[in-house]
């Protein structure tokens, strides 16, 4: 009810005389995002802030998809949305099937990755206990190492890559790939920050050649580069709002 409820408010706004201003604006969504603690393992005390960020997230993504060129739509990759989807689905799953239709449409990765961790729950525990990006670097790099490589496919890369993503941040994830994708076999390793790397995403592109005829490592250093671009294009949107703000 309440999702039909939602689409059919931003269809009737829509339908109104220009300018369409949405009930629900970015900047202020952002700020509600930053205070809400989504790496609480109780959100059982928080359960009213969530559904409440929930609700007008929904409304804003449904804005975008009726309105994409208004310039009140939210960019969906600035809000948390694997830990929201998590939640929707633990918490609120009357709003599971409008929520994954709307992110699919603009952020299919995020689904594929929630629905890759819940495939790995029954993982070796010593995966599913990654506490840093350390173990990721090291398979990736036995992966790329053609003389004793005991992961010539990357698959066994590919399973820690998804078993790291599913709890560990995404900046630290894009650094460790880069960095192991990055190193060549007479050069020292290279520490890769994820600002630099969102500067500069085809950067990435610098890999050795044969690592692209790994089809475990190939797909997500394939993730890694469209995550990159996307931060990219925010950046560039961000500045651009900027400058046209100081002008």
């Amino acid at each position: 009810m309440a999702c039909e409820l939602i689409q059919e408010s931003v269809k009737m706004l829509t339908r109104r005389a220009v300018p369409h201003i949405p009930l629900v604006l970015p900047m202020s969504l952002e700020r509600k995002a930053t205070v809400i603690p989504w790496n609480s393992s109780d959100t059982s005390e928080n359960v009213d802030l969530f559904s409440q960020f929930v609700v007008q997230l929904l409304y804003a993504l449904q804005f975008l998809n009726e309105e994409p060129t208004s310039p009140f739509v939210i960019n969906p990759r600035a809000f948390p949305l694997k830990e929201v989807l998590f939640f929707v689905r633990s918490n609120a799953p009357s709003h599971v099937h409008l929520f994954e239709k709307l992110i699919s449409e603009h952020c299919l990765d995020t689904i594929l990755q929630v629905n890759n961790s819940r495939l790995l729950d029954s993982a070796d525990s010593a995966i599913r206990g990654l506490d840093d990006t350390t173990i990721l670097y090291q398979s990736i790099r036995n992966c790329l190492d053609k003389d004793t490589t005991s992961d010539p496919s990357g698959i066994n890369a590919e399973k820690i890559y998804l078993a790291s993503s599913s709890h560990l941040p995404m900046s630290s994830i894009v650094e460790a790939v880069c960095s192991a994708v990055l190193v060549s076999e007479h050069s020292q390793p290279k520490f890769f920050s994820y600002v630099q790397l969102c500067k500069d995403p085809l950067a990435i592109l610098k890999a050795p050649v044969f690592l692209w005829k790994r089809d475990g490592i190939r797909r997500f250093v394939l993730k890694t580069l469209c995550h990159l671009m996307a931060a990219n294009e925010s950046m560039v949107i961000e500045s651009s709002k900027t400058s046209q703000v100081a002008s």
